[in-house]
């Protein structure tokens, strides 16, 4: 039995900091670091979740090279079920380079891989039966599998009674509603960053974005806002407003989103009203920026909540 079933981009990231500006073709630039860790838009959460002991099973597809190789110890490493991870013998897992400023922003290139190609035929849905929850994470980084061939396992999803949730990353296709609206219908819980939401909605207002994501069939929207929190629309209520933590060093804005959506799903399973999860939400996003990589922050349960109240946050 799982508590939650992810869908997502699953890669191999490659921190580079700090870079200033792209050095100058035939130019050699130093780096104070580069590290190269798991990551990836449905690994980040999965780790995330499994350190606060939720039970995971991750399903996707990666390349049968190095970097795969890394990836499974790391899933093995935390105990999260890969028997529904797939690996291709053709393609080279997918890959981030992630340049870091001095601010901690990020500018990401990525190549994808793997990831690129994975469709519903890769998706071991019989694993739903024993699961609560689905979350899909980066379904804009699976070109092949969003629109509606991901709305084909949704429905699958939805009629095994699990709640189903989905985070989409940028799209650098820019397709945006043309492919993502086939999924709409069938998710509980849309968690769009605001930049993705402007480009989804083509409005800056967040209310006009939410309700639109709503018209077309999406119950519930957690609109994130980085360093200033989330903005959370439960049904048909008004926006809610949740803030951020107060007094945050950061070092590393990579996998802040992915850390968010982990802490707003702890809080689901757990069966918390909105806006506790939310507040889990951005106390995990607020966590992950204090450390450089996505998952290097990943604490338990209970030092998250001591993470929170070091830093000025009252009881969830």
């Amino acid at each position: 039995m799982f508590d939650i079933c992810i869908i997502g981009n699953i890669c191999t990231d490659i921190f580079v900091k700090p870079l200033h500006e792209l050095p100058k073709k035939g130019q050699l630039v130093l780096m104070d670091s580069i590290t190269v860790e798991s990551g990836g838009c449905g690994l980040n959460p999965a780790i995330y979740l499994a350190k606060m002991g939720v039970q995971v099973a991750i399903l996707g597809k990666i390349g049968d090279d190095a970097f795969g190789d890394s990836i499974v110890k790391t899933f093995q490493h935390s105990n999260i079920d890969i028997s529904g991870l797939k690996r291709d013998n053709s393609t080279p897992t997918s890959a981030t380079v992630v340049a870091i400023d001095e601010s901690g922003e990020r500018t990401l290139m990525h190549y994808l891989g793997t990831t690129g190609s994975l469709n519903s035929r890769d998706i071991e849905m019989d694993m739903f039966d024993s699961s609560k929850l689905l979350f899909i994470g980066g379904a804009f980084l699976m070109p092949a599998f969003v629109g509606t061939d991901l709305a084909k396992v949704l429905t699958s999803a939805k009629q095994k009674g699990l709640v189903c949730a989905l985070d989409t990353a940028w799209d650098a296709q820019g397709k945006w509603m043309e492919t993502l609206e086939p999924c709409l219908p069938y998710l509980d819980w849309f968690l769009p960053s605001y930049e993705e939401a402007v480009q989804l909605s083509q409005t800056t207002d967040i209310t006009r974005a939410a309700r639109l994501f709503q018209e077309k069939g999406a119950k519930n929207v957690v609109i994130k806002l980085g360093a200033k929190g989330c903005c959370v629309f439960f049904g048909s209520d008004d926006g809610v407003y949740v803030e951020p933590l107060k007094d945050i060093e950061v070092k590393d804005s990579s996998g802040a989103g992915d850390a968010f959506c982990a802490g707003f799903l702890n809080g689901l399973i757990r069966g918390w009203e909105p806006l506790k999860c939310a507040r889990f939400g951005n106390t995990l996003g607020a966590l992950c920026v204090t450390e450089v990589g996505a998952i290097t922050a990943a604490r338990t349960y209970e030092e998250v909540l001591e993470f929170r109240a070091k830093h000025g946050g009252l009881g969830l």
